[in-house]
């Protein structure tokens, strides 16, 4: 998973090169970038799908594997080369998810990775981009962006490679991050922490170090709590997982908006 935070960082270092070379123009900038990524984006699916289908060779390394998944499409199996040991089946791909995931270990993951992630997705970028423009240009959300993105890579890199947190560490850091997440809320006008912007940037960077080291943390270990036949249908559903924590995160966004501008203005001093 460190190479999620490693895209993660050279996407942002992107984007704030283009911002520099359109002279700071947000609207130029943000058009190019998207732009860019959404060709990318549907290019790779359109490869993928071309290979998985196509490719004589990686049909034989999927069919001719010691342990197959029934998630394989069968237009796919009646082209392979080789054999399965078992056709895919969509019904029995369903009946293998349905008994791993009343298994409380595989549960409490799906659960962790949902949780961490939608933590990440409801402060960032959304409220980071309400925190008062220190910069200017719109430069002050792109820093503390970068400011997460470095701290994720810290955390999926050196914290999660030499000090694995134990399962039994997880749901307190968790519990943790929910006040990382306050705080974050608190950097936005007219609150405590907004007046420099010293707080934002070291909030996000510690919420990047958190997601990054906890998450990993628990992906390290999943494949531990399930036999080895179940250990690929159940990395399935921890993708799924951390895809839901970003729609489930997304989605709590803008009702936190609506709170954070309808609570009481504070008096200071």
């Amino acid at each position: 998973m460190l190479g999620v935070a490693l895209c993660g960082t050279s996407i942002t270092l992107g984007r704030v090169l283009l911002k520099a070379a359109t002279q700071g123009s947000t609207f130029l900038s943000a058009s190019i970038f998207f732009g860019v990524a959404a060709v990318y984006a549907f290019g790779s699916a359109a490869l993928y799908f071309r290979v998985r289908t196509r490719h004589r060779l990686f049909l034989s390394y999927l069919f001719d594997a010691s342990q197959t998944s029934p998630t394989l499409m069968r237009r796919a199996y009646e082209k392979s080369p080789g054999k399965l040991r078992r056709p895919p089946s969509t019904l029995s791909f369903a009946g293998q998810v349905s008994a791993l995931i009343r298994m409380r270990a595989v549960f409490e993951v799906m659960m962790m990775l949902l949780i961490i992630h939608t933590q990440q997705f409801v402060v960032v970028p959304s409220v980071v981009g309400m925190a008062h423009d220190f910069i200017g240009d719109g430069w002050s959300p792109v820093v503390a962006i970068l400011a997460y993105n470095m701290g994720e890579l810290v955390g999926r890199g050196p914290l999660a490679t030499y000090c694995c947190l134990p399962m039994s560490w997880i749901w307190p850091g968790i519990y943790v991050r929910c006040v990382i997440d306050a705080a974050i809320c608190f950097c936005v006008p007219p609150y405590l922490l907004s007046h420099t912007a010293y707080p934002l940037l070291a909030l996000v960077a510690l919420l990047g170090a958190s997601t990054g080291w906890l998450a990993t943390s628990v992906m390290q270990q999943v494949g531990s709590r399930v036999s080895p036949s179940d250990r690929e249908t159940t990395g399935y559903m921890s993708i799924l997982a951390i895809f839901s924590g970003f729609i489930v995160g997304s989605g709590m966004v803008y009702p936190l908006m609506l709170v954070i501008r309808s609570l009481p203005t504070p008096h200071y001093g």
